[in-house]
């Protein structure tokens, strides 16, 4: 799971979609903004994608979980929201960690 201290607070998320550009794929919707800083992330999953609250938790703890393993490989200096698309909802923890790093490598967020 990420620290807090890199996930999106409630301003800097919206911030983020607004003032973001966005990237998409067959599982999110990436949106990221280039900022001074320290590099910070959050995820949105919602009750289109999954009704059920365990649904929703599940794909976010997927998509934390793999955003805190690319995190020590990450720049500095970017906030990014990733949002979930239906798609997501049946897709497994490979297929999402693959989805992850792809926006990761495309957008040069990678070190």
């Amino acid at each position: 799971m990420l620290p807090s201290s890199q996930r999106l607070s409630i301003p800097l998320f919206k911030n983020v979609m607004d003032k973001g550009r966005s990237m998409h794929s067959p599982l999110f919707i990436f949106r990221l903004a280039k900022v001074a800083g320290n590099s910070r992330f959050s995820v949105s999953v919602s009750k289109k994608v999954a009704k059920k609250a365990v649904g929703r938790n599940k794909i976010r703890r997927r998509a934390y979980s793999i955003l805190n393993s690319l995190y020590s490989r990450t720049q500095t200096g970017f906030h990014g929201v990733l949002i979930a698309k239906n798609t997501a909802n049946k897709a497994s923890f490979r297929e999402i960690s693959s989805d992850i790093e792809e926006f990761f490598v495309k957008s040069g967020l990678l070190k």
